[in-house]
C-alpha cells in the first residue's frame, strides 16, 4: 500500500526536526558538531517542497550552524578555516537540496508517464483499470451505482489507408479531447488501445448514463462534422448496481456491448444494467 505524507505536515515534520537539531547541536557545545544531521530535514524538505523550498532549508539550516558558532564559539584555531568549513556544509546542503528534488521531479514525470496515454494524454489502460477498481471498492463500502462506456471509433481505417496515419492520430486526439471536455470532474477518460476509449462515470445511475452518453455522442458528431471526418462512434454501456466480480469482468461486459452494436450496423448505444 503507498503512504504518502502530505505536503504542509512534511514541511512542518523538517521544520521541527531542524529546530531539535539547532537545539541538540547548542547543548552538545563546540566539541561535538551536528551540522551534518541537517541533511534529513533538508532531504525532506526538498522531496516535499521542491528545490526552493529545499534551498530556503539550506540557508535556515546555514544560519542556525553559524549562530551556534556566534554564541558557543568553533573547534577552529583560524577563523579563514571555520568560514571554509560553513561554505563547505553549505554547498552540501544545496547539492542534497538540488539533487532530491531533481530526483522527485523525474520520478513524477515517469510515474506520469505510466498512467497516461502518450499520444492523446488521457488516461491509458493501466491507470483506468486501477481507476474502475478503486470505483469497485467504494461501492463495496457505499452502495452507489456506476457505468462503463466503451466507445469504439467506426470507419477509422479508410481515413488513415486515404490520409495517413498521422491523419487518425489528428482524430484520436480530436476524440479523447472532445470526451475529456464533456464529462465531470470525477469521471475518467482513457484511451484503451488503437481506435478504442472507455469512459468511467463515477456514481451515475442507468438514467444518469443515458443522459450523458448522448451528449458525449452528440459533442462527438460535432466535432467530426466540423473536421468533415465520415466517423461515427458505436458505444457500450455497462451499469453496475452492485459491485462486479472484478475489474476485467466489468471492462469485458462494456466490451461486448460495444461489439453487439457493431455487429448490428454501428453508430449508436447500447446499455445494459448489471
Amino acid at each position: 500500500m503507498k503512504v504518502s505524507i502530505p505536503r504542509r505536515y512534511a514541511l512542518l515534520l523538517a521544520a521541527a526536526l531542524t529546530a531539535l537539531i539547532a537545539f541538540a547541536d547548542y547543548s552538545a557545545g563546540k566539541e561535538v558538531s551536528l551540522d551534518v544531521y541537517y541533511l534529513f530535514p533538508i532531504l525532506l524538505a526538498s522531496w516535499a517542497g521542491g528545490q526552493v523550498v529545499g534551498i530556503g532549508f539550506a540557508v535556515a539550516s546555514l544560519t542556525l550552524v553559524l549562530l551556534n558558532a556566534a554564541l558557543i564559539g568553533h573547534p577552529f584555531a583560524n577563523l579563514f578555516y571555520f568560514y571554509f568549513d560553513a561554505f563547505s556544509i553549505f554547498l552540501a546542503f544545496v547539492m542534497v537540496a538540488q539533487l532530491t528534488s531533481m530526483f522527485r521531479k523525474s520520478r513524477d514525470t515517469l510515474q506520469q508517464m505510466s498512467t497516461i496515454d502518450s499520444l492523446t494524454g488521457t488516461s491509458n489502460r493501466a491507470a483506468f483499470v486501477e481507476a474502475v477498481r478503486t470505483e469497485i471498492l467504494m461501492q463495496r463500502r457505499v452502495p452507489q451505482p456506476f457505468a462503463l462506456a466503451y466507445i469504439d471509433c467506426d470507419k477509422l481505417k479508410p481515413i488513415e489507408d486515404r490520409y495517413g496515419h498521422e491523419h487518425g492520430d489528428s482524430l484520436l486526439i480530436s476524440v479523447a479531447r472532445t470526451l475529456a471536455q464533456s464529462v465531470r470532474k470525477t469521471d475518467t477518460v482513457a484511451r484503451l488501445g488503437g481506435d478504442e476509449f472507455a469512459v468511467l462515470l463515477s456514481r451515475t445511475d442507468a438514467e444518469q448514463s443515458n443522459v450523458i452518453v448522448q451528449q458525449l455522442r452528440e459533442k462527438l458528431t460535432e466535432r467530426m462534422t466540423s473536421k468533415n471526418w465520415q466517423v461515427s462512434f458505436s458505444f457500450g454501456i455497462a451499469v453496475y448496481t452492485r459491485p462486479p466480480d472484478s475489474v476485467e469482468d466489468a471492462i469485458r461486459q462494456a466490451e461486448a456491448l460495444m461489439y453487439r452494436v457493431k455487429q448490428a450496423g454501428k453508430d449508436r448505444a447500447l446499455q445494459e444494467v448489471f
